[in-house]
């Protein structure tokens, strides 16, 4: 049983049922789970992109391009 929230990867849950969650872990492996920390959230906002100085596209949309499409010549 665990009685702090740990990180458990998924391949490690046996079965999930109202009220209850069986992991396939031995107690000694339960004591080496890591602690569980809630992941940072940011808003969308904040994840776009700086405005690009001198004109052209953004850096990496040419190779973007150049793989898509094939180089142009």
């Amino acid at each position: 049983m665990l009685t702090r929230p740990r990180y458990v990867p998924a391949e490690r849950v046996a079965s999930i049922r109202r009220g209850e969650i069986a992991l396939d872990l031995a107690p000694e492996e339960v004591s080496e789970l890591e602690p569980y920390r809630e992941p940072i959230s940011e808003p969308l906002a904040a994840l776009r992109p700086e405005p690009e100085q001198a004109g052209g596209p953004p850096p990496g949309v040419t190779g973007l391009i150049q793989r898509l499409f094939g180089r142009r010549r």
